[in-house]
């Protein structure tokens, strides 16, 4: 009990970056559902290790949270499956599949800016965690100009 306590200001604090984001439906395929749900996930991953640059102390206690941002980036690709082109119920651009090399050079720069996220986090490196930060949230937007529909 005194555990769930401890978490909610933590889970109160991500809520509205998490809402901010946008409410997803179930899709017809499983793959879209794990990359919607992946993404939604994520906003609320980098607002925590946001919120862990902008602080003081050891950047270290980011390293979990930006191990989980690394570990999904290495799985984009996969979430892009071909079979998934036709779903009605994603923001997904058909240029993800036109333009398969420049999506794939897309998710290699997420998948190394977040990967520097996470070995600076674990060297508890303030300066390369926020550069790191930076990149990722570079990646980020970089993607989503050139392959997600707008709302």
């Amino acid at each position: 009990m005194r555990a769930a306590l401890l978490a909610l200001p933590a889970l109160l604090l991500a809520a509205p970056a998490t809402l901010a984001h946008e409410n997803h439906m179930h899709s017809s395929h499983p793959l879209v559902d794990a990359r919607m749900g992946g993404m939604t996930m994520m906003v609320a991953t980098m607002a925590q290790v946001s919120r862990a640059a902008e602080g003081e102390g050891s950047i270290a206690r980011a390293a979990f949270p930006a191990s989980g941002l690394a570990l999904f980036a290495r799985s984009l690709p996969a979430l892009f499956a071909a079979e998934t082109a036709d779903a009605a119920e994603t923001r997904a651009l058909p240029a993800i599949w036109a333009d398969a090399a420049g999506f794939a050079a897309q998710t290699a720069e997420f998948a190394a800016a977040t990967a520097a996220l996470e070995a600076a986090a674990r060297a508890d490196d303030r300066e390369a965690f926020t550069a790191a930060l930076a990149r990722t949230k570079n990646a980020c937007q970089a993607c989503h100009t050139t392959y997600r529909a707008e709302s």
